[in-house]
């Protein structure tokens, strides 16, 4: 087991959840393109916070709170009232969180890519 998939993390008495594809999911659902598009648009300063404050919302709330903030559209006031209650200092340990996860992930990516006939028309299918 990759060691970011192990233990929670705490940052300033906030608990997070290890960040699995579940994780990656939600963030999709939630349109957190820090954390899904490799290539996108320049965020503004002001994205970029909300997105790690969304992600550390995603990470630390109960998974069925998550799940059902989503489908009914509620998540976006539920983080906006969760980011009341972080304190500023968590700011940078958020960014350092998510930047070893980042690296984390990115060791443990397998890129697949989908066969060409012309090419091996012996290799095993997709």
């Amino acid at each position: 087991m990759t060691p970011f998939l192990q233990n929670s993390v705490e940052i300033d008495g906030l608990s997070l959840r290890p960040f699995t594809l579940r994780s990656r999911l939600n963030c999709m659902a939630l349109g957190l393109t820090l954390f899904t598009e490799t290539e996108g648009g320049e965020l503004t300063q002001q994205q970029i916070e909300e997105q790690i404050l969304a992600l550390a919302w995603e990470r630390s709330q109960p998974v069925g709170i998550v799940r059902k903030a989503i489908d009914d559209g509620t998540a976006w006031d539920q983080i906006h009232a969760f980011s009341d209650t972080l304190p500023l200092t968590a700011l940078p340990k958020l960014v350092a969180e998510i930047n070893r996860v980042a690296s984390e992930i990115k060791e443990a990516t397998v890129q697949v890519i989908p066969r060409n006939d012309a090419v091996d028309k012996d290799a095993p299918g997709n």
